[in-house]
């Protein structure tokens, strides 16, 4: 176990905090974890806190221009994802998320850079099973078919080219795998349950001195960890 978390604990002094609950809430929440602290912080705070901007600027887009494909904006408002880039390049419900800058998991703030691709999936917070099925998701989906109505919709979440620049050498990379399936399940301004894997290679000086899953099986209390080197 000492060997797990070295590389883990270097990573940062203090480790971030989340949600005491079982909704996925975003940052700002104050509860540690025994062993996935770091990835949960990945799981939690940085897609969820980019779902949140998601979801704010579908909440104030009356002329449906944020669904047309080439629709393209920057995040104002969270100080977390300030200066990400929003874009839509495709006619489905599909969109994508660029960031590159400080990003803080509790009181950490280091250089970061990922890549998300978003997909709102048809229901209106019914979604995917809560045993993880795919509840009839075929890809497509529309304004129409998931109206904001004071509540969030339920996500699949692909993360791509997450890096973490640390102290001491260390750095962090990290991915989905494949993806994140975000459902509201009941919960309004939350996600009550997440299904997928967050996988991390930890670096020093650029060589990986550990691989990491953080296998998600819905409430964010449900969960596993697996050390895979």
């Amino acid at each position: 176990m000492k060997r797990y978390l070295i590389p883990i604990l270097a990573l940062s002094a203090v480790l971030c905090s989340c949600s005491k609950s079982d909704d996925f809430y975003g940052s700002g929440e104050e509860v540690s974890y025994a062993t996935a602290e770091y990835m949960m912080c990945i799981a939690d705070d940085l897609v969820v806190d980019n779902l949140k901007e998601m979801e704010r600027i579908l909440a104030l887009d009356k002329s449906g221009a944020v669904w047309e494909p080439g629709y393209s904006s920057v995040f104002e408002r969270s100080n977390q994802v300030f200066g990400a880039t929003l874009s839509k390049s495709s006619a489905d419900s599909t969109w994508t998320i660029v960031f590159d800058g400080d990003f803080s998991f509790e009181s950490n703030s280091y250089p970061t850079r990922y890549h998300l691709t978003l997909r709102m999936l048809p229901g209106e917070g019914t979604g995917a099973s809560q045993a993880g099925g795919d509840g009839g998701f075929d890809g497509e989906g529309s304004a129409q078919d998931a109206p904001f109505a004071g509540m969030y919709h339920d996500w699949e979440v692909t993360i791509d080219e997450g890096v973490r620049t640390e102290r001491g050498g260390y750095s962090a990379d990290f991915r989905s795998y494949p993806t994140l399936r975000y459902l509201r399940a009941g919960a309004t301004l939350a996600w009550h349950l997440c299904y997928g894997a967050v996988w991390m290679d930890v670096r020093k000086d650029g060589k990986i001195v550990d691989s990491l899953v953080l296998v998600l099986k819905g409430q964010k209390s449900n969960y596993e960890t697996r050390r895979l080197s």
